[in-house]
């Protein structure tokens, strides 16, 4: 696979040119990414035709693994000069990553499972890259049985952030609850915010089953590190369907738009409604996970509940690479805080509502990294695709400085979103919705059994609850 191996040389080049503090794990590797990218993108546009570059892409998300993994070998084999042997070993790891990256963020309507290119992408700027490269090394590899989660097993990485890493899970002496969605909690300061949270969090376990949240099943508090068990969905993410929208180059679609905020409020609304409130915190497009079903539709599921509020604690200044590379993946989490959550004020639904309403307004945008407007002109870029203009007020309404303009909580929301649809998209209030501009493709039915969600808390010595 030619191809294939010069796209590995030259980001292996690039490495070796801009990381060498971070391959011999001197520094983190997001310190030096964006240069990585900005060589990378230098290398391969003199290198590869952006069909050469497609076909790439494709090669490393279908071939079998052993296949990838012999073009990685190769491709670090004909970097010049030499790759040095202290080296050698942190970029190969590195560049293992790379097939389930890529698959992730190509995952989309016609692709859930992200195996495929779509003939319309071009990687037109150096940033684009940071799509789909990893920003740091994960603490566990595929395989590894952490100790103290029971039989779990990992086997496919999900997600990489700054603050855990989210890994399948299978226990073959569970397989009913296989695969587990599993997030280690890795990094020093999120632990720390983890056990701050433990009456959050079995708060949080202890919740009934409601449809459209994907549960907590499992908190591993005494573990190294601690780890929360959430169920596994298929499909894709918010962010995933930006992409695609871009990617095609297809046009704002409002009511669609609308009917994914409206689905997140109501499933977030049951939680506002609760003595006291429960909030999210924690919204934002790669938490918005697209399930397909059977009938040619896609339910729509919130995640993570339980971790937003671990998250919110945490105020870091993220590297610009780390940044730009999660507005990409819709995963950076400051873009979605209200002006009283970075301030540290206490929850309130008006949080949730505020993150919703940048969502709304990046599915217009077609882009997760956009950032929240102001003022009013920005409405009339969407009017003549039927955008309303109750609609654009709701949308700055939620996205308030003050939460007394705000909707009051998620169900507010929602009941506001159906008052200005259309009659057509208001009828009924179904949990599922078909994609509008999509390509068709097989789909799977998934459906969770209530009775099998197992929802317990890894107690303390001290048995504090």
């Amino acid at each position: 696979m030619p191809r294939l191996e010069k796209l590995v040389e030259c980001l292996g080049t690039a490495l070796c040119e801009y990381a060498t503090a971070a391959l011999a794990r001197l520094v983190p590797f997001e310190t030096a990414l964006l240069e990585v990218a900005r060589s990378l993108h230098r290398l391969t546009t003199v290198q590869l035709t952006p069909a050469d570059l497609r076909a790439c892409l494709r090669e490393l998300v279908s071939s079998p693994a052993e296949t990838v993994e012999l073009a990685i070998q190769d491709g670090v084999a004909a970097i010049k000069p030499p790759v040095p042997e202290e080296f050698r070993e942190t970029l190969v790891h590195y560049l293992e990553l790379l097939p389930e990256l890529v698959r992730q963020a190509l995952r989309r309507p016609g692709d859930p499972d992200g195996v495929s290119v779509p003939e319309q992408l071009l990687v037109r700027r150096a940033e684009d890259w940071l799509l789909f490269l990893p920003d740091r090394l994960p603490n566990f590899r595929m395989g590894d049985c952490p100790s103290g989660i029971d039989n779990w097993r990992i086997e496919g990485l999900r997600g990489l952030g700054p603050y855990a890493e989210v890994w399948d899970g299978y226990d073959d002496q569970q397989p009913e609850l296989s695969p587990a969605c599993l997030k280690f909690v890795t990094d020093p300061k999120s632990r720390d915010a983890f056990q701050k949270h433990i009456p959050h969090l079995k708060r949080v376990l202890d919740l009934e089953v409601i449809n459209g949240l994907i549960p907590l099943r499992s908190a591993f508090a005494l573990t190294s590190p601690p780890c929360l068990e959430y169920v596994h969905l298929p499909g894709y993410d918010v962010s995933n369907l930006m992409h695609d929208a871009r990617w095609k180059n297809d046009r704002p679609r409002p009511e669609q738009a609308a009917l994914i905020a409206k689905r997140v409020a109501r499933v977030v609304g049951k939680l506002h409604r609760m003595n006291p409130p429960v909030v999210h915190r924690g919204l934002k497009p790669s938490n918005v996970l697209l399930c397909p079903t059977n009938e040619g539709r896609v339910s729509i599921w919130v995640s993570d509940i339980g971790w937003g509020q671990i998250t919110a604690a945490i105020h870091d200044r993220a590297e610009l690479a780390q940044a730009i590379r999660r507005s990409l993946r819709g995963s950076h989490g400051p873009l979605y805080w209200s002006p009283q959550l970075r301030a540290a004020a206490p929850p309130d639904p008006r949080d949730d509502v505020y993150a919703i309403g940048v969502i709304w307004y990046q599915l217009l945008a077609r882009d997760p990294a956009a950032r929240p407007p102001a003022g009013e002109a920005w409405a009339a870029d969407f009017r003549r695709y039927g955008l309303t203009d109750g609609q654009a007020r709701l949308i700055m309404a939620c996205l308030a400085e003050v939460p007394a303009d705000r909707p009051g909580d998620g169900q507010a929301l929602a009941d506001l979103i159906a008052a200005n649809m259309t009659a057509a998209a208001r009828n009924g209030d179904s949990a599922t919705i078909r994609l509008r501009g999509t390509t068709s493709h097989e789909l799977k039915k998934h459906k969770t059994d209530a009775d099998a969600v197992r929802l317990k808390l890894r107690p303390t010595p001290e048995d504090e609850f």
